[in-house]
């Protein structure tokens, strides 16, 4: 493979060359490349279904970023010459994670709270609690409310809970592509 930052025959271009080489960008980069080799025949269900999630991963990206305030966004959260639309086509492609669910200041009582640190690519839109009884009986659940500084989403109760020991908080956090992820903490 062979690189170009300023060979003027070259610089900006970018596509097929003959029949045997591409040309591309990448970071600012001519790269000149052996022509990708592309079959169908004999594809394994895994990479079908990766190449549909991939897909709907750029199809994904173009919508959101005609949004100028995602596009702005997306612009800010870039670096070292990466481009809005493969941080959006990330962004799809990865969940949600949490970096810490508190139940310490919830001991069954109206108003306790549960504080959820939750992060994601580009942003956290929703948080929810489901809080269970040890039998398993869903005692409340509800949305949590991000809090002023925007660093965590709290739960206020809204329902006494007369057996907390053994008892289930599950909190699922979604992101802007609408993926999520849950996890379950036992009291």
């Amino acid at each position: 493979m062979s690189k170009s930052k300023t060979n003027i025959a070259m610089v900006g271009f970018k596509g097929k060359f003959g029949n045997q080489y591409v040309l591309r960008r990448d970071h600012g980069n001519t790269i000149l490349a052996s022509k990708p080799e592309i079959t169908k025949k004999n594809i394994a269900a895994g990479q079908v279904a990766s190449r549909n999630t991939f897909r709907a991963a750029t199809e994904w990206a173009k919508v959101i970023l005609k949004n100028p305030v995602h596009l702005e966004a997306f612009k800010a959260l870039t670096h070292r010459g990466q481009s809005p639309y493969t941080l959006a086509t990330t962004n799809y492609l990865r969940l949600p994670w949490f970096e810490n669910i508190d139940t310490s200041q919830y001991s069954g009582v109206f108003g306790d709270k549960i504080c959820v640190t939750a992060f994601d690519l580009y942003k956290v839109v929703r948080v929810t609690v489901v809080i269970k009884n040890p039998g398993g009986t869903v005692i409340e659940k509800g949305d949590c409310i991000k809090d002023p500084l925007g660093i965590t989403w709290d739960y206020a109760a809204m329902v006494a809970n007369q057996n907390v020991t053994g008892s289930t908080v599950t909190v699922v956090v979604y992101n802007l592509p609408k993926h999520s992820v849950g996890r379950v903490v036992t009291l």
